[in-house]
């Protein structure tokens, strides 16, 4: 003969102003829950799946039925999923984004503008031509190119989309001038004196004119600190307001120094130590690779090697080493 459980307690506080206080096979699965997302086991939609399952579901119907069993459940469920999504939601300041919720960009080049407002600390609303697109961005879970921002790879059935945000940590000015040179290969840049950077383009796909778009938002920083009076600042075409997320970063970069004879700056070692390439791997490419010089910068490909290092290598003129990418 099956043994009857005690029946719940109602006792003061809890959500609604009840709390059910029980002993038995509903508090046993709370308690073993509790553990695994303290430990980390469980996390995200799993872990509020495993929650409803294990508190709500489990149970044969006459069980379900009785009213205080029932209610037990659905309180043990509910304060569980609300302790669950305030631990386990991400959140804006985790990540190295630019933006703050309220904050408007406003991006002008060659008579055309691209608006871009924060909605919340993930959410972006991009305003160019004729189209305003809501965008969610995602947080990089480790650092991407020197920035552990936010972004988003693709777009919706409207449009193609790269969207980028975040910063990009340098050693000192000159590094980052040269970082300016090597994006304006790619993108038409405005940037603040503050070392605020913007870039965007749109294209069209020639056989349906299918619309492509790619922003990418930066803050520079020179040695964890926004610069005071970065070179070239085009304040004109390029209107802010609201404040940025933050002002002063914790990410520092590596200290520069010299291997091998060759001159490393911070920022290429620690684009070497985010993906795992060593100096002996960067000096054999800038050995034996061929060089391609471009906006003052020389350029060395470790896959044109035979055999190939997945590895480019950009350097200033003088030879130092200013960055390493896969």
């Amino acid at each position: 003969m099956r043994r009857r459980q005690a029946p719940a307690t109602r006792v003061g506080g809890g959500i609604g102003g009840k709390k059910f206080k029980r002993h038995g096979r509903v508090g046993k699965r709370a308690r073993t829950l509790v553990n695994e997302v303290e430990s980390g086991k469980l996390a995200g939609w799993k872990c509020q799946k495993q929650i409803v399952e294990r508190t709500c579901g489990g149970f044969n119907l006459c069980m379900i039925f009785r009213p205080h069993i029932r209610r037990c459940c659905h309180a043990i469920a509910a304060a569980l999923l609300t302790l669950v999504s305030a631990c386990t939601a991400p959140r804006g300041d985790s990540y190295e984004a630019v933006m703050s919720p309220g904050m408007t960009i406003a991006a002008t080049r060659a008579g055309q503008t691209m608006h871009i407002k924060a909605l919340d600390a993930f959410r972006r609303e991009y305003s160019w031509a004729s189209m305003t697109k809501v965008f969610k961005l995602q947080g990089r879970q480790r650092r991407w190119y020197g920035s552990q921002g936010i972004y988003r790879p693709n777009g919706d059935g409207d449009v193609h989309a790269v969207l980028e945000e975040g910063q990009q940590h340098f050693d000192n000015i000159e590094d980052a001038m040269a970082w300016l040179r090597r994006q304006s290969r790619w993108l038409d840049l405005q940037w603040s004196a503050n070392g605020l950077v913007v870039g965007w383009k749109e294209q069209r796909r020639q056989e349906d004119g299918f619309p492509a778009l790619s922003v990418e938002v930066w803050q520079i920083c020179i040695q964890g600190r926004k610069p005071r009076h970065l070179p070239g600042a085009s304040e004109a075409s390029l209107v802010v307001r609201g404040e940025p997320s933050r002002d002063v970063s914790d990410y520092r970069l590596p200290s520069a120094k010299v291997i091998s004879g060759r001159s490393f700056t911070g920022r290429a070692l620690g684009l070497m130590e985010d993906d795992g390439i060593n100096a002996q791997q960067v000096l054999a490419v800038l050995r034996a690779a061929p060089c391609k010089e471009e906006n003052g910068l020389r350029w060395y490909s470790g896959r044109d090697m035979q055999p190939p290092i997945r590895c480019l290598v950009c350097t200033h003129s003088t030879g130092e080493v200013l960055s390493v990418e896969r």
